[in-house]
């Protein structure tokens, strides 16, 4: 069977996962944020499309995956509460042992 620990620290590690992405998404939002967007060029495959548009799309959807992480770690914050209190029982021992 399964230690309530075990799961318990996979959670955790899943956490810092999730915050790990988080952090890889805010530099890539700066990184996007620092492009100069007359210096770059945007290809004919779609609809017509500046740099400057392209730029801002992508960095309102990061913002919009930034938010929906930062639900997931709050919602994650009670379930890590109760698993960090489970654990196993300990045997009984008789008296006098």
């Amino acid at each position: 069977m399964t230690n309530p620990a075990d799961l318990y620290d996979r959670a955790r590690d899943a956490l810092g996962q999730l915050r790990d992405l988080r952090r890889t998404l805010v530099a890539l939002s700066r990184e996007y944020a620092d492009l100069e967007p007359h210096e770059l060029a945007v290809d004919n495959l779609g609809e017509a499309l500046t740099a400057g548009d392209a730029i801002a799309g992508i960095l309102d959807g990061l913002s919009t995956v930034d938010r929906a992480i930062e639900d997931v770690d709050d919602a994650l914050d009670h379930p890590l509460q109760l698993a960090s209190r489970l654990g196993r029982l300990q045997p009984v021992r008789p008296e006098g042992k």
